[in-house]
């Protein structure tokens, strides 16, 4: 299914291509999988409550995987070393290298973690 989706450059190592890469393609993969594709953005379309004969496009900031608070305490926080204890363990039992899955894992997280704030 990871293959299907485009790969994931944590378990491809080296031989990930990031010029064959597009956002666009990647949502559109998921979507068509049926996945949530609320990266950045929640978007959503919902029926006006001053007029239901109406809709409205609601857009909203992204859920994160831990909630901000806990992000925002950053790695001094036990449940987000957990949290990226857990992610190295997915991605190694999916077939990564370890260590690389710590570097690749713990950039993502910081990034998460700037989306917090």
């Amino acid at each position: 299914m990871i293959e299907r989706l485009g790969g994931w450059p944590v378990l491809l190592g080296d031989t990930w291509d990031d010029s064959t890469f597009t956002w666009d393609e990647s949502v559109y993969k998921f979507r068509s999988a049926g996945y949530s594709v609320d990266y950045f953005l929640d978007f959503s379309i919902s029926v006006d409550v001053k007029n239901s004969t109406k809709r409205i496009i609601d857009l909203d900031q992204a859920s994160l995987g831990l909630s901000r608070e806990y992000l925002n305490r950053g790695f001094s926080d036990k449940l987000v070393v957990a949290y990226y204890e857990y992610m190295v363990d997915i991605a190694t039992l999916l077939g990564a290298d370890r260590a690389r899955a710590e570097v690749e894992l713990k950039d993502s997280l910081m990034f998460e973690m700037k989306l917090a704030n």
